[in-house]
C-alpha cells in the first residue's frame, strides 16, 4: 500500500506517509518460551504482541496483524508510516461514539454519538473522517484501547484488511520491537533490546517531532536527508530533484494512495546508493517523488519495505531510538 495519509483539523497535523517463522540463527529458537516475539528477553513483559503476515510473502509487502475486537478477528495493517489508527470496517463499529478532543475515550460509548467531521488527506484525496475507541485484544488475551479516525471503505477492505495499525502510536512513550525477518511485533515497557547479550545492534536515531512520525535521517549523494520509515509502502521514495542525476533504473508501475487514487511520479526508478544506520545499500532502485512533503514533519521521501523486509527493528519514540537488530549465531552455530 503506496498510500500517505494526514488528518488536519484544530488538531496538529497528523500525518501518514503511504506462521512465525524460527531460525536456527535466531535467539530464542532454543528458548523455554520458543514462538513468542518477546522470547529473547525474558523480563520484557508485552503490552500486545503478534504474529506479522504479508500479502506477498516473497516481498513482505502490506504486513498486517490479526487482533479482535468486539469478539472478531481483524486484519489490521502494521503501518510504520501512519502515527494514527485508521479504520474503514464500519462493521466493527456497532454503537461506538467517538473521542474527545484530547483524545480520551468518549463516557458513553454505546451513545452512537461522534464528533464533527475532520478531513483526512491521502496523497492524490481526501475524504472525512470521525473518531472512535475501539478495545484490542492479542492472541494472549492481552487487550488494549485505542483511538481510531474512521473513514469509509477504501479499495483495502476487498483484500480482507479492516484497518491500520500504527506501531509507534500504539506504543506512545513505551517501545516497540517489529520483527520482518522473523515475521512477529510486540509492545511493552522501555528495555535495552542488547541487554540479553543476544543480539548486536546498528544503532541510529530518530528525528524528534511532536506527532510521532517515524522519520530517520539516511546518507543519499553526501548528504543526511528526512525520510519517513514507511512499513505501508513497498518501496523506497525520495524527491525527484535530489536524486535526478543518479543513473535511471526499471520503469515503475502506477501507484494509488490509500483512497485509490493515482499517485504521480516520474516512469523510472533511479539507482542510488543509501546509507541507513551506518549500513549501506547500493545501487537501490528509488521511485522519484514528484513533490515536497511537508505534513507533520518535513521529509524528502520514504523507505518501504524493500528496505525494512529481512530486519529486525527497534522503536523508542520518546528517546528518539531507531536501531536495526541482529541476532547472534548460538554456540556451535555457524551461517
Amino acid at each position: 500500500m503506496q498510500g500517505k495519509l494526514l488528518v488536519s483539523s484544530f488538531l496538529p497535523r497528523i500525518f501518514r506517509h503511504g506462521a512465525l517463522a524460527l531460525s536456527c540463527l535466531w535467539p530464542f529458537a532454543h528458548d523455554a518460551n520458543a514462538g513468542t516475539c518477546s522470547a529473547p528477553w525474558p523480563n520484557v513483559q508485552p503490552m500486545l504482541e503478534s504474529a506479522i503476515r504479508y500479502s506477498d510473502d516473497v516481498k513482505k509487502s502490506d504486513p498486517y496483524i490479526t487482533l479482535t475486537t468486539r469478539g472478531q478477528p481483524v486484519k489490521m495493517l502494521l503501518d510504520t508510516g501512519s502515527n494514527v489508527h485508521v479504520i474503514w470496517d464500519k462493521r466493527l463499529l456497532g454503537g461506538d461514539r467517538g473521542v474527545t478532543t484530547d483524545e480520551s475515550p468518549a463516557a458513553d460509548a454505546t451513545s452512537g454519538e461522534v464528533e464533527e467531521d475532520e478531513t483526512l488527506h491521502a496523497i492524490a484525496s481526501s475524504t472525512l473522517a470521525q473518531r472512535t475507541v475501539l478495545d484490542l485484544v492479542d492472541a494472549q488475551g492481552r487487550r488494549v484501547t485505542q483511538s481510531f479516525y474512521v473513514i469509509d471503505e477504501t479499495p483495502l477492505m476487498a483484500d480482507g484488511f479492516s484497518g491500520i495499525i500504527s506501531p509507534q502510536y500504539l506504543a506512545q512513550e513505551k517501545v516497540s520491537v517489529i520483527d520482518f525477518k522473523h515475521d512477529c511485533f510486540f509492545v511493552s515497557e522501555r528495555f535495552d533490546p542488547v541487554a540479553s547479550g543476544k543480539f548486536v545492534m546498528s544503532a541510529g536515531r530518530s528525528l524528534p517531532n511532536p506527532h510521532r512520525v517515524m522519520a530517520i535521517p539516511i546518507g543519499v549523494l553526501g548528504a543526511r536527508v528526512p525520510v519517513v520509515v514507511d512499513s505501508g509502502a513497498s518501496g523506497t521514495t525520495l524527491l525527484g530533484r535530489v536524486i535526478e542525476h543518479s543513473p535511471a533504473g526499471m520503469r515503475l508501475p502506477m501507484s494509488i494512495d490509500l483512497l485509490g487514487n493515482a499517485i504521480a511520479s516520474d516512469e523510472r526508478a533511479r539507482l542510488v546508493d543509501l546509507t541507513i544506520n551506518g549500513e549501506t545499500v547500493m545501487r537501490h532502485p528509488v521511485t522519484p517523488a514528484l513533490a515536497l512533503r511537508d505534513k507533520g514533519i518535513v521529509s524528502l521521501g520514504s523507505i518501504g519495505m524493500d528496505i525494512l523486509k529481512g530486519r529486525v527493528l527497534f522503536h523508542d519514540d520518546d528517546r528518539h531510538r531507531f536501531v536495526f537488530l541482529e541476532g547472534v549465531p548460538a554456540r556451535g552455530v555457524s551461517g
